[in-house]
């Protein structure tokens, strides 16, 4: 079996969740065994994203690694999914392994 995408929308919220930056639209890499989405800087920085002080990190077949976390509200608009706040992991280190702007 190939590998699966989905287009998002993120948009980074501040901490009132008010919009912090661009509507940012992606083709994201679905994972099923991620224990959390995954943007890489570029789209974290366009999106606004704003970043928090709590510890992140992300598990997976190369162990544990710790990543900076940052809140978005992710909308999935192929499967009519209503738009979600997400805390989510910011890594140029597992992007780029995954060959994606999002790891979902």
């Amino acid at each position: 079996m190939g590998e699966v995408y989905v287009k998002l929308k993120i948009r980074g919220v501040d901490a009132h969740l008010q919009p912090a930056g661009s509507l940012v639209e992606v083709s994201a890499l679905v994972d099923t065994g991620a224990s959390r989405t995954i943007v890489n800087t570029r789209v974290a920085r366009e999106a606004g994203v704003v970043l928090t002080d709590l510890p992140g990190n992300v598990s997976g077949i190369g162990g544990t690694v710790p990543v900076t976390l940052g809140v978005v509200v992710l909308a999935a608009h192929e499967c009519g999914c209503a738009p979600q706040a997400l805390l989510v992991g910011i890594s140029d280190t597992i992007t780029e392994a995954a060959g994606a702007e999002v790891v979902l």
